[in-house]
């Protein structure tokens, strides 16, 4: 959540810089340089929404128009054969005071991929929380994975409710104090519960 009498306008160019820093683009792999893809819903007919392929400077008029909802997919610069997309979604909650960010993983369907593919999904995943934490400065964030309380906790302490989930796991789980480069608090939870075939797993990502 972010404080702030500034709407999406000023806050898109600054998500994108950001993702920027991690080597997160716009630019979707097989794509012209520029092209990628972003989703809308339309804030005054809800039935109008599409997932657009599209050319950055439509997809910049889109999100200028601040008219829809908009969630926008990014993509490392890498070779990867499969590379990860982490979508964005800038959400006005009160016009003028609050704004909310929304970072996902796209296709989070981990079950069959490697416990290293995992990790490396999940911390890309953490680096641009922060990165972009980082950027906006906002009063406080949650990261969510599967079905349970938080992960982690960016600004304050996690709720009870996340530290009671974190005991029935029995497993020796257990939140661990890190500082952001503004010296702001980050609780991560070590380790993180993956479902996996016949269970679960649980993975570090401080190792």
């Amino acid at each position: 959540m972010i404080p702030s009498e500034k709407g999406p306008r000023y806050w898109w160019p600054i998500l994108f810089e950001a993702m920027r820093w991690k080597s997160f683009h716009f630019t979707a792999p097989g794509e012209p340089e520029g092209n990628g893809f972003y989703f809308y819903v339309n804030l005054q007919n809800e039935s109008d929404n599409d997932f657009v392929e599209s050319s950055f400077r439509a997809a910049w008029d889109r999100m200028y128009e601040a008219t829809s909802e908009v969630q926008v997919s990014f993509w490392p610069s890498t070779d990867e054969e499969e590379p990860i997309s982490l979508a964005i979604t800038l959400l006005e909650i009160t016009p003028g005071q609050l704004m909310r960010i929304h970072l996902s993983l796209e296709d989070a369907y981990l079950l069959d991929l490697p416990r290293v593919e995992v990790h490396h999904r999940l911390t890309l995943t953490l680096d641009c929380a922060k990165a972009l934490y980082e950027a906006c400065r906002p009063c406080t964030g949650e990261l969510y994975w599967e079905d349970i309380p938080p992960v982690a906790t960016f600004g304050k302490l996690p709720d009870t409710v996340s530290l009671e989930a974190a005991k029935g796991w029995k497993q020796n789980l257990r939140f661990v104090k890190q500082l952001l480069p503004d010296g702001s608090p980050l609780y991560l939870l070590d380790r993180i519960p993956v479902r996996v075939r016949g269970g679960w797993d649980f993975i570090s990502l401080l190792e």
